[in-house]
């Protein structure tokens, strides 16, 4: 078999994954209300940002408060928690995945711990 027969059962068992399925479930139900839609997307801009300058140690204290503060106020919501833990568990999947395929392969990231 060839490897892009693989690579598309990888995605088709991602697909079928009781994450995915979470995920696209909540995600449709969050995008019937626009407001709170964009509230969650705001959230996600300002972590993703927030993460890729932790990353650097780049990052002034009150934005790691305001991220915070919206995290709290969207934890509060069903819809948008819902969406938000299930976008946290098909990543957390993804990751592992990716972690599995490294480790299997011997793949040299040893240069980031120096």
């Amino acid at each position: 078999m060839s490897l892009q027969h693989e690579v598309n059962c990888l995605i088709n068992a991602i697909q079928e994954s009781s994450q995915y399925k979470n995920y696209k479930k909540t995600r449709l139900d969050l995008l019937q209300d626009e407001e709170l839609t964009k509230k969650v997307n705001e959230f996600r801009k300002q972590r993703l940002l927030l993460e890729s300058r932790t990353v650097a140690n780049n990052y002034p204290a009150n934005e790691l408060k305001a991220v915070q503060e919206l995290y709290s106020s969207l934890r509060s919501n069903y819809l948008a928690s819902s969406f938000l833990d299930a976008e946290r568990e098909l990543t957390e999947m993804i990751l592992n995945i990716y972690k599995e395929i490294g480790e299997a392969l011997d793949f040299d990231l040893d240069f980031l711990n120096q």
